[in-house]
């Protein structure tokens, strides 16, 4: 059974965000020092009705209970962090492949809206190499997912020269990537995509495949220092309206080309580690309630 915790939560006007909450949900790397329980009660009480679940965070409270936890508790799973690492990424790729099953059976169990999915980084490796390593393992890991009725998602990191987590560096590059496997989806995190003029024009050439919208804020500058590789592993993430993100604009954008999903928030790093997530959570709410936002959530 979830167990009850005593805390203070921030004061909120919940009628006037109720009606955004029902398609937004936080990633719980935005919480890192909060246990899943206090995930699944905490974030319950700002008023969202789903959550982006860390695997990391299942298997410290041990993955069998974690699902229970989950079941029990009121919210939905909008996506499942994350699975892959098929280039060498200190493992090999058997195991990379045996481990995402792993990741789909459990996304499957928790009903995860999105499994999501990162190849793994170049490695020193050539290109063309790390596109076959990638597309062999999806052709193994792609018909079990179907089987299991499991949405996989790939993330386009386009703010990252050397990105430990994929390869794929520009929007043609997934775009490709869908085209080769039609029930692949995309999550688009406006933190890695938010600054990239091309990939907001091309939004109607794969609209339809967006299965989640990731929500964080940024500096401009951040954006630049970012793709330097000494800085790949950093989190520059800001609070919505902190940074520079015209995240009206791709709002606006994706919802006038049809999409409906959900969105997630994902604020965690360098920049606001020392916020309290009741504030920094309160504060992005704040953001989101905003007139202009309301009509387009």
């Amino acid at each position: 059974m979830l167990p009850t915790f005593t805390y203070e939560s921030p004061p909120s006007d919940d009628n006037m965000r109720s009606c955004q909450l029902r398609q937004i949900s936080v990633c719980q790397f935005s919480s890192r020092s909060w246990s899943l329980e206090e995930d699944l009660l905490r974030y319950e009480s700002l008023g969202f009705d789903s959550i982006g679940i860390w695997r990391r965070k299942m298997e410290d409270a041990g993955t069998e209970r974690a699902v229970d936890l989950i079941h029990e508790s009121n919210l939905s799973v909008s996506s499942l962090h994350h699975a892959g690492g098929f280039t060498g990424d200190g493992s090999s790729v058997k195991d990379a492949v045996k481990d995402t099953y792993k990741a789909i059976k459990l996304a499957a169990q928790v009903k995860a809206g999105v499994l999501l999915i990162h190849p793994g980084a170049v490695n020193n490796h050539m290109f063309n190499h790390v596109c076959k390593v990638y597309q062999s393992a999806l052709d193994e890991i792609v018909p079990y997912a179907e089987a299991l009725d499991v949405q996989l998602a790939i993330e386009p990191v386009l703010d990252q020269s050397n990105s430990q987590f994929t390869f794929h560096q520009s929007i043609d590059h997934t775009i490709d990537l869908l085209s080769a496997n039609p029930t692949l989806g995309i999550a688009l995190d406006l933190y890695h995509v938010g600054m990239d003029s091309e990939t907001f024009t091309r939004l109607p050439e794969f609209v339809d495949r967006i299965k989640l919208v990731q929500l964080a804020d940024r500096t401009r500058s951040s954006w630049s220092d970012q793709k330097l590789a000494a800085n790949r592993r950093q989190s520059f993430r800001l609070p919505l309206g902190d940074g520079e993100v015209d995240i009206h604009a791709w709002l606006r954008k994706l919802r006038h080309l049809g999409y409906n999903g959900s969105f997630e928030l994902e604020v965690y790093g360098t920049e606001v580690s020392d916020c309290c997530v009741f504030e920094l959570l309160d504060q992005t709410l704040g953001y989101l309630a905003m007139p202009t936002l309301r009509r387009v959530l």
